[in-house]
């Protein structure tokens, strides 16, 4: 289905359950992220959560969070490695 943020709204849209999830704002131009952002957003969704590259597959971009003090660190992680693999850093 292409970008999987996308994806889940045409889901959303149509009635399909999803899993609960949230788009994480766009890095910071050093590759950081909002410590207070994150943490807010991934409190919101529940933990153990997964962060998820929008764009791509094949488990690229992709990390478990079951501490929140590790939240911030792997969204980082996450976006890094799904721009090198993919071209866009977007994570939810």
């Amino acid at each position: 289905m292409g970008e999987t943020t996308a994806a889940r709204a045409v889901m959303e849209k149509a009635g399909v359950p999803v899993v609960p999830g949230a788009l994480l704002p766009a890095p910071s131009p050093d590759g950081g992220f909002d410590a207070a952002e994150v943490s807010a957003i991934c409190e919101g969704v529940g933990f153990p959560l997964m962060v998820k590259a929008a764009f791509g597959g094949g488990g690229k971009g992709m990390r478990m969070v079951s501490d929140p003090a590790d939240a911030v660190k792997s969204c980082e992680a996450a976006a890094r490695e799904a721009l090198k693999a993919f071209g866009d850093g977007t994570v939810y």
